[in-house]
């Protein structure tokens, strides 16, 4: 697993999160096109700088298109009552939607070909969110104070206010960091729409806001179509999950005539080369004794895949802590932490077809993805990354062998990751790495939990 400290964690666009709500939204999901605002009175379109961008943070149908003065970059961004997001007209697998329907708000990509739709979204209580505006980062409601500051009548105007610049980098997507390479914005009304031009990362770029209250989704009216909904994985998928968010699991991997194995528990993590002892970390939070962080460890005896009946003792170096926060799914970030298990939409069935070879038949239900931003956060989640530098060694895919077995907790779950390398620059070749996890909530040590207690 890779050191918290060691290994900064990937920021990853797949990953979704947002505020919870406090209500739902009175519109159904087929009202893509509707306008937030109920009035009889009729819509007079914006006319100066001000009123558009009151228009943005107060109505909730709207459409932008980003592109650079060359028209080689251009996406469109999507703002309807049940539906944000963005897509590229040329690469549509850029697509990246979030749908409110009555159930809930489920996630819409672009994979292999096709639209592909995620599970409802969650807060950390289990939760649904069931306001796709409350979890979108958009202009709506965002820096009033600014925007009563405007002055009334300027068709052109440049936009130098820090807050509002960082609230529209992050409609955009970006990190509010970015704001150190973000020029200001200079707007301008220019026929039925608002311009506004600004340089992001030494990229000269053109916004143009249009549709007002006529927008529609496309991809989204396609997908509804031809009966689309949330999706709902297979139950070997989420108890995979389950079973990884206990925290507790061995994990091993053979190579060169050894077996290395790690023992994963929310307070020790172990790794063990031979059957007569092992070494690791163990969290203590015990202030009464002075005890509170990460501390080193060494143990007698062993533990194999199953079991850690072999482990005959467990000595702490308590001299001093190496990490001061008593967490060791902080200190190391556990699998439990994959992005994959918030996009199992994105993985198909049965494994990659270049391990057909290797393995013949799988010995429960077989999945596997290519998609590029699980197969990184699951390089530097298990570390490959150090073994095996991306600039040298390009991501393939990864499959997943699930056999499942509450009963006798012999639960066990294969993971086959392939690359490519390239060891002299002129032919591309494969390599695989195999792990084989197991004892999914039965890694506790008694008599180190009752030293530690």
């Amino acid at each position: 697993m890779s050191k918290r400290n060691l290994l900064p964690l990937l920021a990853l666009p797949l990953l979704l999160t947002g505020c919870e709500t406090a209500s739902s939204s009175s519109s159904s999901s087929s009202s893509s096109a509707s306008s937030s605002t109920s009035s009889s009175s009729p819509f007079v379109p914006p006319n100066d700088v001000k009123s558009y961008l009151q228009y943005l943070a107060s109505e909730k149908n709207y459409t932008f298109t980003v592109e650079t003065s060359d028209r080689s970059y251009l996406m469109t961004y999507y703002f309807t009552e049940n539906v944000v997001g963005s897509t590229s007209l040329d690469s549509p697998e850029y697509t990246s939607l979030l749908i409110q329907d009555e159930e809930g708000v489920y996630p819409l990509n672009y994979y292999e070909g096709s639209l592909v739709s995620g599970e409802y979204l969650a807060d950390d209580n289990g939760d649904r969110y069931r306001d796709v505006w409350e979890i979108s980062s958009t202009l709506h409601g965002r820096e009033e104070d600014f925007l009563a500051s405007l002055p009334s009548g300027e068709t052109s105007y440049t936009i130098e206010s820090k807050a509002y610049r960082i609230a529209f980098l992050e409609m955009l997507g970006y990190d509010s960091t970015t704001i150190l390479d973000f020029s200001d914005i200079q707007a301008s009304v220019e026929g039925n729409g608002l311009v506004l031009s600004f340089t992001l990362e030494d990229e000269d770029l053109f916004l143009t806001v249009q549709d007002l209250r006529t927008t529609t989704v496309p991809l989204y009216e396609e997908f509804v179509a031809e009966g689309g909904t949330a999706y709902e994985p297979a139950v070997a998928l989420t108890e995979t999950r389950r079973l990884f968010k206990t925290d507790q699991m061995i994990i091993s991997q053979s190579a060169s005539g050894y077996t290395l194995r790690e023992l994963l528990h929310p307070n020790y993590f172990f790794t063990s080369m031979s059957d007569e002892m092992f070494s690791g970390f163990v969290a203590i939070d015990r202030p009464e004794d002075d005890l509170v962080g990460v501390y080193s460890a060494i143990g007698t005896g062993s533990f194999d895949a199953d079991s850690t009946e072999g482990v005959t003792g467990v000595q702490i170096s308590t001299s001093a802590p190496i990490w001061d926060i008593p967490d060791m799914t902080q200190f190391y970030r556990y699998p439990s932490a994959l992005l994959l298990w918030d996009n199992l939409q994105f993985l198909s069935e049965g494994l990659d077809e270049s391990f057909s070879t290797i393995v013949p038949q799988p010995r429960g239900a077989a999945y596997h993805t290519q998609e590029s931003n699980i197969l990184l956060d699951f390089v530097t989640n298990f570390s490959i990354d150090q073994s095996y530098p991306l600039t040298e060694y390009l991501p393939v895919s990864l499959s997943l062998d699930i056999a499942l077995d509450e009963e006798d907790k012999t639960s066990v779950v294969e993971l086959y990751y392939l690359y490519y390398y390239s060891p002299d620059g002129s032919q591309i070749h494969a390599g695989y790495l195999h792990y084989s996890i197991s004892g999914f909530g039965n890694t506790s040590i008694p008599r180190l939990d009752e030293l530690i207690a």
